[in-house]
């Protein structure tokens, strides 16, 4: 069943738009964001815990390659 409710908010990891959002492939929990700063950020999203950021990277670390990897 769909609901409206607000089920988390993850904040204070860009400070410019936000041009990707994806699930990582083989870790459901894992949410992967780029953003026009030049950040690539996960987010751990298992429970119990609230979103957490875990892995903020510089685009310019894995330059060609997929970070997802």
């Amino acid at each position: 069943m769909r609901s409206c409710r607000l089920l988390g908010r993850l904040e204070d990891a860009h400070t410019e738009d936000v041009t990707q959002v994806r699930f990582h492939p083989l870790h459901r929990t894992a949410l992967i964001s780029a953003s026009l700063d030049g950040l690539i950020c996960r987010f751990d999203l298992s429970p119990p815990h609230e979103a957490a950021l875990a892995a903020p990277v510089t685009a310019e670390r894995y330059g060609d390659s997929d970070p997802l990897q």
